[in-house]
């Protein structure tokens, strides 16, 4: 179980139910997205019980709950796992894997000044062209008078950092692209021009190029890590 916001800003709950059958293969279903109010243990707990229940699902068959780190979830007094396992002692709680696997990497990253940095400097770049249709149209019209494949730049996930390989990749893939973006827009945009100047002196910086990409080394390792964890078995 697990809960997000939608794009018109309103809380989805997700749950899956992982069973067997009589000779204990292993099924996982996506039953859906239910959308709360409250992000409360007890309303959060409410809603889990009630789809339980109209899907005829008895409580007590309960073995194991797995839920991330958050007080609503796993907190010890009134979160989800702790109500649940008032009404039945047998369903274990289990922090979820990948989302351990995540808060390690948030954590080693926000340690290395570097590697920080690095990150800020990937942000600026998505913000500065990724998120303006004016300058992203120079950026395509340079990508395409060079020929390289057509890269999109991507954001940064805040919550999933693992997913912040596929950022890095693509500002590898596109970097002469990038720099002669900002060449361009420093040369030519007398307003956005100097913003551009001094993103393009960060990413010309040795130390942003190395972060770069022994990042993409790091991340694809966990990256590959959280999908197992998170693949059917």
């Amino acid at each position: 179980m697990d809960e997000t916001q939608d794009l018109r800003k309103h809380e989805q709950v997700s749950i899956v139910l992982r069973y067997c059958d009589e000779k204990l293969n292993v099924f996982e279903s996506f039953i859906g997205f239910y959308r709360t109010d409250k992000m409360d243990g007890e309303s959060l707990s409410n809603l889990l019980k009630h789809t339980l229940l109209n899907l005829g699902l008895k409580l007590e068959n309960i073995r194991a709950q797995c839920y991330d780190g958050a007080a609503s979830m796993r907190g010890s007094y009134s979160g989800v796992a702790k109500r649940i396992k008032d009404d039945n002692p047998l369903a274990l709680y289990i922090h979820c894997y990948a989302h351990i696997l995540n808060l390690c990497v948030v954590d080693v990253c926000e340690q290395v000044a570097s590697v920080r940095n690095m990150f800020g400097i990937l942000k600026s770049i998505y913000a500065f062209i990724g998120a303006s249709s004016k300058r992203y149209s120079i950026f395509e019209n340079i990508q395409n008078e060079s020929k390289l494949p057509n890269i999109t730049l991507k954001s940064l996930s805040d919550t999933r950092w693992n997913c912040r390989v596929e950022a890095i990749k693509s500002v590898l893939k596109n970097f002469e692209c990038i720099i002669s973006t900002l060449e361009h827009i420093s040369d030519t945009d007398p307003v956005h021009g100097p913003e551009a100047n001094s993103i393009l002196k960060n990413i010309k910086d040795f130390e942003f190029i190395f972060c770069l990409n022994l990042m993409k080394l790091v991340l694809e390792l966990t990256n590959s890590l959280s999908l197992y964890f998170q693949k059917k078995i």
